[in-house]
């Protein structure tokens, strides 16, 4: 990514939700779109992006799991289902919002993710799911004019991700061991 990235996040040890709060936690090709009610969000992130989008006025959010950047070009016959693309996971977010009358100038958005779980650059094969999971989040958002605040993108060590609907609020930890591209078997993508 280039310039500085904007953090407003917290590092996070183990966190449960005060009494009466609901969790869950976001499989990768999920998406949530909260009611207003509290509930607490958790995921753990390797290449897969999550896109934070909270309404204050409304004390309502959302956060998606994409694994695959877009749902044309060369992952599309790969996974099925809106939510396994970040471009079409953050459309169906998008959509709820816009049923609910929420403008993008009513929302905070931030992005969580990426990282090159494939050593540095990718793999020979040319495999920068992580990156191409960041560009297609902020394509995406940029095209549907929302402009994201804050981001934790990159690098090579995965994420938990805690995220409080009704505050907007959104703990990163990064794991403590990067991956090594030495331990990580190479698949190839199916045509």
């Amino acid at each position: 990514m280039n310039g500085p990235q904007k953090n407003a996040v917290f590092v996070a040890k183990t966190w449960k939700p005060p009494e009466g709060w609901s969790s869950v936690y976001l499989r990768p090709g999920e998406y949530i779109v909260s009611d207003g009610s509290p509930l607490l969000v958790s995921t753990v992130l390797g290449s897969c992006v999550s896109v934070t989008m909270f309404v204050p006025a409304l004390g309502l959010g959302a956060i998606t799991h994409g694994v695959l950047p877009r749902s044309c070009g060369r992952y599309a016959k790969v996974a099925q289902g809106t939510g396994r693309f970040v471009d079409t996971s953050i459309h169906a977010v998008v959509q709820e919002l816009r049923g609910l009358g929420i403008r993008p100038s009513q929302t905070e958005v931030k992005v969580f993710g990426g990282s090159q779980m494939y050593g540095q650059w990718g793999d020979a094969s040319g495999l920068r799911i992580g990156w191409e999971n960041v560009e297609a989040a902020l394509d995406t958002l940029s095209d549907l004019g929302y402009t994201v605040l804050a981001t934790d993108v990159g690098g090579n060590r995965g994420r938990k991700l805690l995220f409080v609907s009704h505050t907007g609020e959104v703990w990163v930890k990064r794991l403590s061991r990067p991956v090594q591209s030495d331990e990580v078997k190479h698949e190839p993508i199916p045509d």
